[in-house]
């Protein structure tokens, strides 16, 4: 738990009822709430998104694209429990620093010793919001297409994958 920053686990009967004996006696888990389907435990001694040195950051803001977090290190890295994506960007103390991404699949940040101020921020890029656009324009003009002739839109996917056009109303007769 303290690895991956879980501070809430929600446990099912799933695998069978010794899931939800082995998360009750657990020393680990806090029971919250017990359910017909599932039970709840908090996670006795959680840790942070951020840490340094083992320690907590002493403040953390996250928003949809950014984390923020201040903190005192006595040098060395600190960890984010966040997935790794090239697309993140660091800056500590004013200065842009390079991530590394972690073989657990989260970040690392080198720090200097003393007080840190951490920015990451997911940039997205001019190619991002192309790519996007062009899907909506595919979709766009495959609804239109479809909205325009669905007898032979549907005709042409059923050729595409073997199977046999549906009759139309005229050869019916």
């Amino acid at each position: 738990f303290a690895t991956h920053g879980i501070g809430v686990v929600i446990v099912t009967d799933v695998g069978g009822q010794e899931n939800r004996a082995e998360a009750a006696s657990s020393p680990l888990l806090s029971p919250v709430s017990t359910g017909l389907w599932f039970d709840v435990y908090l996670v006795a001694d959680p840790i942070t998104i951020v840490t340094a040195d083992g320690a907590a950051a002493e403040s953390i803001e996250i928003d949809n694209s950014s984390i923020s977090a201040t903190g005192t290190s006595g040098g060395g890295v600190i960890v984010i429990r966040h997935n790794w994506h090239p697309r993140w960007r660091a800056v500590v103390n004013g200065e842009q620093v390079e991530i590394t991404k972690r073989t657990d699949g989260y970040m690392d940040v080198a720090v200097p010793a003393g007080v840190y101020d951490l920015e990451l921020n997911y940039a997205v890029t001019g190619l991002d919001w192309l790519a996007r656009a062009l899907f909506v324009l595919a979709v766009a003009v495959t609804g239109m297409l479809i909205a325009g002739r669905p007898r032979a839109a549907i005709d042409r996917l059923r050729r595409f994958s073997g199977s046999a056009p549906i009759p139309s109303p005229e050869s019916a007769r």
